[in-house]
């Protein structure tokens, strides 16, 4: 898990981006420029609750804490981390991006706009390119400073309903060309109650991490978290469901072996878990 979150620590500051960046259509208006895409409303990695694995003793009672399931401290480990962790990454390409958008975006013709923050010498631009024949919006955003020239920070395409996409991320070589890292998939209803989010470790050099997968996915209230992790201590599939309101929850190891929790964080036979 350790490679992964490394890899994780350059290659997914760009991930937020698929859950602050969709696309709406775009006509192409021979009477002058066509319709501009929209930005959409938070996606559903950001509307999972985590509160449960951060800070269960503000929901638990603390009577009840020495006879807490040991497999739900586990999953507070795997789960709050790995949350925290993600978020606090995508703090600052969330500013950077939220700053370029603060731009108006110039429409460069060939149903492309650009969004620019910054000098000719030093900027973020990000592209979107209305693909009419398969209902999609292909983004690009390049980086200009001291040491980069138009660098491909990272590329991707949502459909025109913002409701699925995917990105790829770059890192740098010696001379500073990207070479790819991170894919990430996405999908979501409109009102982010429903959806999912996958990363996947496609960094070729990374021998130990390469293929590492981390999906979050929420379905109403319940919420649940995988992690397929090829290298580290305990390499295999790691599953973990929640629900956000009611607390109770199951996480399944790479071994195979399934444990659960109730509303109390209190072990129990997983067939006493509900349905629904």
């Amino acid at each position: 898990m350790k490679k992964l979150w490394m890899l994780v620590l350059f290659a997914v500051v760009g991930g937020v981006m698929l859950f602050v960046v969709g696309c709406s259509e775009g006509s192409d208006d021979t009477a002058g420029t066509p319709e501009q895409p929209y930005i959409p409303s938070a996606g559903v990695f950001a509307s999972v609750d985590y509160s449960l694995f951060l800070n269960p003793d503000s929901i638990f009672s603390s009577s009840l804490k020495l006879e807490r399931c040991p497999d739900f401290d586990t999953a507070c480990f795997v789960v709050g981390v790995s949350g925290v962790l993600i978020q606090s990454l995508m703090f600052w390409p969330q500013v950077a991006f939220a700053l370029a958008l603060t731009q108006d975006p110039v429409y460069e013709g060939d149903l492309t706009w650009r969004w620019t923050l910054g000098s000719d010498e030093g900027n973020i631009s990000l592209y979107a390119t209305v693909l009419p024949d398969i209902d999609s919006v292909d983004w690009d955003m390049r980086i200009t400073n001291d040491e980069l020239t138009d660098f491909q920070w990272f590329y991707g395409r949502c459909d025109f309903h913002a409701s699925g996409g995917w990105w790829i991320f770059n890192d740098r070589d010696s001379t500073n060309s990207p070479y790819p890292v991170l894919r990430t998939l996405w999908t979501k209803n409109a009102d982010d109650s429903t959806g999912s989010f996958t990363m996947i470790n496609i960094n070729e050099t990374d021998t130990e991490g390469y293929g590492d997968t981390i999906t979050f996915s929420r379905e109403g209230d319940i919420c649940a978290s995988t992690f397929n992790l090829h290298g580290g201590d305990r390499p295999g599939v790691w599953d973990i469901t929640w629900s956000q309101t009611e607390h109770w929850g199951s996480i399944t190891y790479p071994e195979g072996r399934t444990a659960c929790w109730d509303t109390l964080a209190q072990c129990i036979d997983c067939d006493s878990l509900p349905t629904e």
